[in-house]
C-alpha cells in the first residue's frame, strides 16, 4: 500500500551454487510527491538549515504526520508541523528540507537537538534525494548527532527527516560542515 509512510526493504540474491546474500535494510517513501523550498528560498551549504523551515507542499509532498490513535492525513494538508518548533513526535513522521550545495564535496551532517527534549535517545533516519544516507544517532542529554561523510554533488539536492524512535525527535537546525579529515 502506497501511503507515504517510509517502508523498509532488504534485497536478496542468490546465485547459480545456492549462496545467498542479502543488503541491510533501507527505508523507502515510495509515493513521496515533490516539496517545494520553504517560501521558495533554497539555503546553501555549508551552512545551518532552520528545521522549522522545511518545504512546503503539504502531506505527502514536504511531511508525513499520523493521526493519533492511527489513520492519516488527506494529502497536501499544510500545517502539520510547527513553524517556530519542529518535532516529530512519532516514529515514521518525516520532513523534506531543499537545500544547494555550493560545491560537491563530503559533509558531516549535524542535527542540533532541542534542549527541551535531550532527556532521551533520538534515532532518525536521513535519506538524500530519495537514497538512504544513514542513520542520526544520539544517546540520552546528547546536544548533537552527526552523520558523517555525505557525498554531495553541486547543486540541489532534498533531504528527508525520517523519525525512527520512541520518544521522537526535536531538531533544531541541520548544519552542514565540510568533512572532517578531507
Amino acid at each position: 500500500m502506497l501511503d507515504s509512510y517510509p517502508h523498509l526493504f532488504a534485497a536478496a540474491v542468490q546465485d547459480e551454487t545456492g549462496r545467498v546474500a542479502v543488503t541491510p535494510f533501507f527505508p523507502v517513501i515510495a509515493d513521496m510527491g515533490e516539496s517545494r523550498p520553504y517560501k521558495g528560498v533554497l539555503p546553501e551549504v555549508p551552512g545551518v538549515i532552520d528545521t522549522a523551515k522545511y518545504d512546503e507542499g503539504g502531506i505527502g509532498s514536504s511531511c508525513y504526520k499520523q493521526k493519533r490513535g492511527g489513520g492519516t492525513f488527506p494529502v497536501g494538508r499544510e500545517g502539520m508541523f510547527s513553524r517556530k518548533r519542529l518535532n516529530l513526535r512519532e516514529a515514521g513522521e518525516w520532513v523534506n528540507f531543499s537545500f544547494n550545495a555550493a560545491k560537491a564535496g563530503r559533509y558531516d551532517v549535524v542535527l542540533n537537538r532541542d534542549g527541551y527534549r535531550r532527556f532521551w535517545p533520538m534515532r532518525a533516519m536521513v535519506l538524500i534525494d530519495g537514497v538512504y544516507a544513514g542513520d542520526f544517532l544520539a544517546s540520552e542529554n546528547a546536544p548533537q548527532a552527526v552523520l558523517k561523510n555525505v557525498s554531495l554533488a553541486a547543486g540541489k539536492h532534498r533531504l528527508t527527516l525520517i523519525s525512527a524512535c520512541d520518544y521522537g525527535v526535536w531538531p533544531l537546525s541541520l548544519e552542514f560542515k565540510t568533512a572532517s579529515g578531507r
